[in-house]
Order: structure tokens, then sequence, then C-alpha cells
């Protein structure tokens, strides 16, 4: 049974977002401990469409082992179609993280951006000048206890540790 979506205010501005993606989750990919994991986004007051795209799953491979792999990607909305280039970012950062040949999340998150920035040219360069495309990522892989993170653009990861 599918669980609602969980909205919760935004707190500097006491709006509620608009769009809340699921319900936080605790997922283990590591004997003895818990990391709870949730998404929700928001347009802001300034723009009317909500051009991110949010992803966070277990990725299991048979050369990397268990992956948790954590993304968001802030579609540009200066340019015509920043909620295509969002979703392009994450479709080759979890493509990548799913075929990985090596077990090096830092080479896979470095690859993954590479491959995401050129699908979005590409994409973007195919349909002409004028529907150019561009979108900010962060990215966070978790393997085993280790932590790593990769960004372009705006967009920031947030380590918040339990008390």
């Amino acid at each position: 049974m599918a669980r609602e979506p969980t909205r919760h205010p935004c707190a500097p501005c006491q709006r509620p977002w608009t769009r809340a993606i699921a319900q936080p989750r605790s997922i283990s990919i590591v004997e003895d401990s818990r990391l709870i994991v949730g998404a929700a986004t928001d347009p802001g007051p300034v723009r009317e469409a909500n051009e991110d795209t949010v992803y966070h799953d277990v990725v299991a491979n048979p050369i990397a082992g268990d992956l948790l792999v954590l993304a968001v990607a802030d579609g540009m909305g200066g340019y015509q179609r920043g909620e295509v280039a969002s979703s392009m970012a994450v479709d080759a950062l979890r493509d990548r993280f799913t075929t990985a040949d090596t077990s090096d999340v830092v080479v896979l998150l470095k690859q993954a951006f590479r491959q995401a920035n050129e699908s979005i040219f590409n994409g973007g360069s195919a349909a002409g000048e004028h529907n150019m495309m561009g979108t900010t990522l962060v990215a966070g892989v978790v393997k085993d206890m280790d932590l790593a993170i990769g960004n372009i653009g705006d967009s920031r990861a947030y380590l918040v540790r339990a008390r």
C-alpha cells in the first residue's frame, strides 16, 4: 500500500511545500546502521513551475555492492527545459551506478557527472539554440560507512547527525 506524501512547512517562509516526494523511510545498507531519507521540493516564491528531480534508492551492483544513491537536480528556470535537464541528470547518475564497472564510488560519481553533462549538452544542442537546458546536481553515495558527495551549481548537500 502506497504511503501518502509528507507535507511539512518551509521553515524560513512558513509556506507549505507544494510537492512532497515521499514519506521519509529508514534505510539500512550496513549492519547495525540506519539512515532516514526523505525528500520534498518547492518552486519557491518566484517560479510557478517546479523543475526539481529527486532520487534516493539502494542500488545493488555485483562489483560495487549495495550503494545508497541520493540526488537532487534543480532545473534552471532561465532555460526552456529545466525539468528535462534535471530528469536527464538523475537518470544518468542512476544509470552509471546501476552499471558500475568499479567499486570506487568517487570515480563513479565523477563518471556520472560527466555522463549527465554530455547527455544534457547533447540534448540541448540537438534541439537548437533556443531550447538549451541546464540543471544543478548534488549527489551523495553511501558505501559501507563512507559517504562521497559531488555537486555542480548552487544546490547543496547537508549531513545532519542525530544527537
